[in-house]
């Protein structure tokens, strides 16, 4: 019988393994970056990058004012056509010409790299290593095969939500109401919106569940066999259908995880803003000073100074925030790894005698 408690302990235990026995600063800085790049670090502390915050949540309020007003004196329809033919400017075209296919290459560069990461990842922790190069060229097949899986149920989704959006505004057209007032069609707009909503949600409800499902189980059959992507989810899927009740359980177990790491993440991230602020402060204050002092003439090679060292060290505080959240990164790719291990011991990579610790 599988009890989760002695997996969880058992997963806080190597978590505690391969990041505290030793503390190893370097190790540290290279995993968080393979958990990042394997999309297994969300940061759910959130963005630090506040920058102008109060004036632009103004700016943007504003602009929601201004929206809604026109939205209340034109028809949806109106509103619709007015936006169309706002993109529709020569400059807009060109300036989208130019940035969707850049876009498009970035999130397509970015998708191939977290897919050979994710195994990367997978590796660092079953082994207790913080490598790179090596795993990078060995895990050049699983890693592709990855990739064109997360290709085509990316497309899929994106189609799936595509229709569905078309669906939904032809649904208002059909009834009429992009052609009235946002005040006298609220009502029937809800009552579109609504199954539309909730259709798109179990879409999302489904892409969640096939990540997990792939991320969770199917890479470690991947892993541990060197199959492709094809071969394994047919296992995986066998594995899941035999002990349905079992992966439910998971499932919501997980997720409950998941809830408990995002309030102590936010509470850590807390503590680490706090912790730095008086610093932080101190060291800005010192260097306003010293900008004061000097003469007018030096002003500008100063300022250039003061960037040229504070954005490497700026950027170097933020990383190192990342890697607050290492801990949770190896702790649920270990829950995972332990939880198949027990439902099929086939899969349970830990029986390796892992590496002795590795950092390049």
């Amino acid at each position: 019988m599988i009890k989760f408690t002695e997996i969880i302990s058992a997963s806080v235990e190597w978590t505690t393994t391969l990041l505290f026995r030793p503390f190893n600063p370097k190790k540290w800085l290279i995993l968080t970056f393979i958990a990042l790049m394997a999309g297994s670090i969300s940061g759910f502390g959130g963005n630090y990058l506040a920058g102008d915050t109060g004036r632009q949540e103004g700016v943007e309020v504003a602009q929601a004012i201004e929206l809604v007003d026109a939205l209340q004196e034109d028809s949806p329809g109106d509103s619709l056509s007015a936006a169309l033919e706002s993109l529709n400017k020569p400059s807009t075209v060109t300036l989208f010409m130019v940035i969707i296919p850049l876009l498009l290459g970035l999130f397509l560069v970015i998708m191939w790299l977290s897919s050979r990461f994710a195994f990367i990842f997978l590796e660092s922790v079953v082994e207790n290593d913080a490598s790179i190069r090596v795993p990078f060229r060995e895990n050049k097949i699983l890693g592709n095969s990855l990739f064109k899986f997360s290709l085509v149920a990316s497309a899929a989704f994106l189609s799936f939500s595509g229709i569905m959006i078309v669906g939904y505004f032809f649904t208002l057209s059909k009834m009429g109401v992009l052609r009235k007032s946002m005040e006298t069609v609220i009502g029937k707009v809800i009552l579109v919106s609504v199954p539309f909503a909730l259709a798109f949600l179990s879409l999302l409800l489904i892409a969640i569940l096939i990540y997990l499902i792939v991320h969770d189980f199917v890479l470690v059959a991947m892993f541990k066999d060197k199959i492709k992507i094809s071969q394994a989810l047919p296992r995986i899927i066998a594995l899941m259908k035999a002990q349905p009740v079992l992966m439910v359980k998971y499932v919501l177990i997980k997720a409950g995880l998941g809830i408990c790491s995002a309030v102590i993440s936010y509470i850590v991230s807390f503590i680490a803003i706090i912790g730095l602020i008086l610093p932080v402060g101190l060291v800005i204050g010192i260097f306003y000073m010293l900008y004061r002092l000097l003469p007018a003439v030096l002003h500008l090679p100063y300022t250039i100074l003061m960037y040229a060292l504070g954005l490497p060290v700026a950027a170097f505080l933020l990383y190192a925030m990342l890697c607050l959240y290492l801990p949770f990164a190896v702790f649920f790719r270990t829950f995972s790894l332990k939880f198949l291990g027990q439902v099929d011991p086939q899969y349970n990579l830990f029986c390796y005698a892992p590496k002795t610790e590795v950092v390049s």
